[in-house]
């Protein structure tokens, strides 16, 4: 089965990405104008079914996830795909039924009533109870991480998450079972529904890193990730050298894993409020280096001189492209908002990096704005 790595949707529609020019009929703000409006009665009944519908899959995925066995987790994906196909169909019959669907999906009163346990020891409520206990097994196999002090109080950096919507559970499912293809694109086909939006818009992007702050969640994630495969580093004398980076024979490094993650960070970066509201948090940025510096001196030759190597090792492949994805990637989407003379403040190094080592992309960056300025003073 095809598990999405990295997709997309139409933005068709959405007046932050195309001028309303080249809009189809079909989606922007005038979609709708002049067009007959559906009488409530003839969606009384797909507005009470589709929540239930809704609830069988997330009732399928829950009882279906065994954690930390993946092959059997994609199985149950794809025993449900005859209905995750309807959910399609049903998403490919216009507005109307798409917003049935993302009302269904995005209200907390349906969630909390529908997924309640019920008591008693009929099959149902017995049903229910082993699909909770699996759900609650699955939340805790995917631990937050482990956040600074100061972060600890953001809803995202819980000890636990918390469930408020059939969303933010697919959401969860989408994950955990590695992106499976179909549950993706049933998630993006919802997009053009006004009320249903991911952050490639940027008035939500800034929203969410303003009021949810998105960018530390995302930055304390990656850190987070990578400090769990951490080795000393060769560099110089093993007796002085204190300094700790990535290991590129490690799973993380070898399958890309943190690439989604760095990629919705660039996505999120090429929106210039994100990006200056990225470069204006010190305690961001010394976070950011600290990542950063995880990559620095990673993978390191040693020069064989006693006895034959048989095998060469391919974690220079990791490394490489480790430092292409995540620090080359992030930096580019930084400078390239770096453009006038309004924000040389924002190229200072104003806070005191106390770390061994800091990535050579650091370098890369002043040197592009010492391009892009002729200033070299300023930094």
């Amino acid at each position: 089965m095809f598990r999405s790595q990295a997709g997309g949707a139409c933005d068709c529609g959405d007046t932050s990405v195309m001028k309303e020019a080249g809009f189809c009929e079909r989606h922007g703000p005038h979609a709708h104008v002049g067009k007959p409006i559906l009488p409530p009665e003839l969606l009384a009944v797909s507005q009470a079914v589709m929540p239930l519908i809704i609830l069988r899959l997330i009732q399928h995925l829950r009882s279906h996830s065994i954690p930390d066995i993946l092959e059997d987790q994609l199985q149950s994906v794809q025993d449900a795909d005859c209905f995750i196909t309807m959910l399609h169909e049903y998403s490919g019959m216009g507005a109307a039924m798409r917003h049935v669907m993302t009302s269904a999906l995005i209200s907390p009163q349906l969630y909390a009533q529908l997924t309640e346990v019920p008591s008693g020891d009929s099959e149902y409520a017995q049903f229910m109870k082993e699909a909770q206990r699996m759900y609650e097994k699955s939340l805790e196999s995917l631990p937050g991480p482990e956040p600074p002090d100061e972060y600890k109080a953001y809803p995202a950096l819980q000890d636990s998450l918390v469930h408020r919507t059939f969303l933010e559970e697919l959401v969860f499912w989408t994950v955990k079972f590695e992106f499976p293809q179909k549950l993706v694109c049933l998630l993006l086909n919802m997009l053009p529904d006004p009320d249903y939006k991911l952050f490639s818009n940027e008035e939500l992007a800034t929203k969410m890193a303003e009021e949810l702050h998105l960018l530390h969640v995302m930055v304390v994630s990656l850190r987070d990730m990578m400090s769990k495969i951490l080795v000393p580093s060769t560099l110089q004398d093993p007796k002085k050298n204190f300094h700790f980076v990535v290991d590129c024979s490690k799973h993380v490094m070898r399958d890309h894993c943190y690439w989604p993650l760095v990629s919705d960070l660039s996505n999120l970066l090429s929106h210039r409020p994100v990006a200056l509201l990225f470069l204006s948090d010190d305690s961001l940025l010394e976070m950011w280096f600290s990542f950063l510096s995880m990559f620095q001196g990673m993978n390191v030759n040693q020069r064989e001189l006693s006895t034959h190597v048989e095998f060469e090792p391919n974690t220079y492949y990791a490394a490489f492209s480790a430092e292409l994805e995540a620090p080359a990637s992030a930096m580019w989407a930084l400078a390239i908002h770096l453009r006038d003379t309004g924000s040389i403040h924002l190229t200072k190094i104003r806070i005191p990096i106390k770390l061994a080592f800091t990535s050579h992309s650091i370098a890369i960056l002043q040197l592009s704005l010492v391009k892009l300025f002729g200033h070299k003073e300023y930094f």
